[in-house]
């Protein structure tokens, strides 16, 4: 060869490399193919003329120079893993496992036959990124087999890949991945999170991170997570949807609500969960008539047996809240029943305790309180679950164990005023006056709007010959505004209250003279 052929080639090497180091790869190529035409054995060449090919997403073309590159050297492991990539690509799974898996072979050999530290380190790099596709070729193709042996040689092969390479970040993302496929959250969000160190600027990774910490119930995380994949992406839709659905998981219904309502004005389409979602801000913030239209939503569109069975849940509680109390019981139960056939063991105790007071307004007080010991039974520390089954005993004159339920709910909560109205009535159906009126003076402290414990506390004063102090009790209770009455209407006529009134005023009256 020439002198001046040798200098134009060392210059085109620096040239092309050099470009190589910016990322350009066209003008990369564009040099590696001018020594080509000089040297067209160089299987090193042909490498990095492919793995521009590569860089460009021109598959085909890299992986015809990837070819070149195993025709002039058949150990050239990291080619064989780079053309196995360009057959994923083209969707080509058969000859893109028969590639990787020789490629593994050799590059595993070439690990043990290396005695330099520095080529040792490269060829763990090479054999991790081959692990790594492998890995990923699994997720693509295998996982659909649902097969144990599969699922075992994706994990062993991502496994390998971190192993090898600490700072391989797609194959902490294949991991993840992985992980979030098989339900592992907890292993997901930290092979996420370890790439999510190793590439910062990735925002989707932040995205597939919160998705998973939704899964895991790690609602504060997620929130964090698709606020910063939004803050880049704005006008995400999705990401909104999936924000909004950790809000729900916190409790944080206006939130939730702002980000489905803005999801929707960006154009995203609501699906059945989003209408579940909503329904349930909208019970949580006393708008039932709006939650019950969602949940027929949710209904309407399937999205699973689960989803259905605890959107029948919220519509059952849409229903109680409107009084449509057999409606309620009918579409909780429907919930229950579908949950437990499917074998759900974290049925939540609040569907129960949702059963149980629906129950006991449909006046089927024994199946009520069934119900209601039921989620006693999966949250101890459930209040108004003891309240409700101390209301459903004493209806059913079981006043001891009534008692000793309204005893436990005031242990747990002593600042609800309608624990101390259930309790201080049972006291005055055993006959304790002095306690019943004492425990009824404790909820008015807590509540002066609470019309029942106004109505129990006349009586009981009645029954002690305090007229003066019913007729008060009665004046305030008719003094109360319309909504804060109306409850005590459902049971109790105006004209027994206006009755009892007048019978203390005659009481005062002759006490008086």
């Amino acid at each position: 060869m020439h002198t001046l052929e040798v200098d134009l080639l060392a210059g085109d090497r620096v040239l092309a490399f050099g470009h190589l180091q910016q990322g350009y790869w066209a003008l990369a190529r564009e040099c590696f193919n001018k020594i080509l035409a000089m040297e067209p054995q160089n299987a090193n060449i042909w490498f990095w003329v492919g793995e521009c090919n590569y860089r460009l997403k021109q598959w085909a073309a890299a992986r015809m120079n990837f070819d070149q590159v195993i025709q002039n050297n058949a150990r050239h492991g990291l080619a064989l893993a780079r053309r196995a990539d360009c057959y994923m690509q083209e969707k080509n799974p058969e000859r893109a496992i028969l590639d990787l898996n020789e490629a593994i072979r050799l590059l595993s050999v070439a690990i043990g036959n290396s005695t330099d530290i520095q080529t040792q380190q490269q060829a763990k790099v090479n054999l991790s990124y081959a692990y790594s596709l492998r890995g990923q070729f699994g997720l693509q193709y295998g996982l659909e087999n649902h097969a144990a042996s599969c699922h075992c040689q994706i994990l062993d092969d991502l496994s390998q890949a971190v192993q090898l390479d600490p700072l391989n970040a797609d194959a902490f993302v294949a991991l993840g991945t992985y992980h979030a496929e098989v339900k592992a959250w907890g292993e997901a969000i930290k092979a996420f999170s370890e790439a999510i160190k190793l590439k910062p600027d990735v925002v989707t990774l932040k995205f597939w991170r919160g998705m998973s910490c939704v899964e895991d119930k790690k609602y504060n995380n997620a929130v964090e997570d698709f606020s910063a994949y939004l803050q880049a992406r704005p006008d995400q839709g999705f990401a909104l949807n999936y924000r909004a659905h950790a809000y729900v998981g916190m409790g944080k219904w206006e939130n939730a609500m702002a980000d489905y309502q803005k999801a929707a004005r960006l154009g995203l389409k609501p699906d059945a969960l989003t209408y579940y979602g909503c329904a349930r801000c909208l019970l949580e913030l006393g708008q039932t008539e709006r939650a019950l239209t969602c949940a027929d939503a949710c209904l309407s569109m399937g999205g699973g047996m689960s989803l259905y069975a605890h959107a029948l849940m919220a519509r059952g509680r849409a229903l109680f809240e409107l009084g449509q109390y057999g409606e309620s019981v009918a579409a909780m139960s429907e919930s229950i029943r579908l949950l437990e056939e499917a074998g759900e063991d974290a049925i939540p105790a609040t569907y129960y305790r949702n059963q149980g007071k629906a129950l006991a307004r449909a006046n089927r007080l024994e199946e009520a309180i069934l119900s209601l010991s039921k989620a006693i039974g999966r949250d101890a520390a459930d209040a108004d679950a003891y309240h409700w089954r101390g209301l459903c005993r004493m209806c059913v004159r079981r006043l001891q164990a009534a008692l000793e339920d309204f005893d436990a709910a005031i242990a747990i909560n002593q600042e609800l005023a309608g624990f101390y109205a259930g309790r201080g009535l049972c006291l005055m159906h055993r006959g304790y006056l002095v306690q019943s009126i004492e425990d009824l003076t404790r909820a008015l402290e807590l509540d002066g709007q609470l019309a029942w414990a106004y109505w129990y506390r006349s009586k009981a004063l009645m029954r002690q010959g305090d007229y003066w102090g019913a007729l008060a009790d009665v004046n305030s209770l008719l003094a109360l505004p319309a909504n804060k009455l109306s409850p005590l209407l459902e049971e109790v006529k105006m004209a027994t209250i206006e009755k009892r009134c007048a019978f203390c005023q005659r009481q005062v009256s002759r006490r008086a003279n």
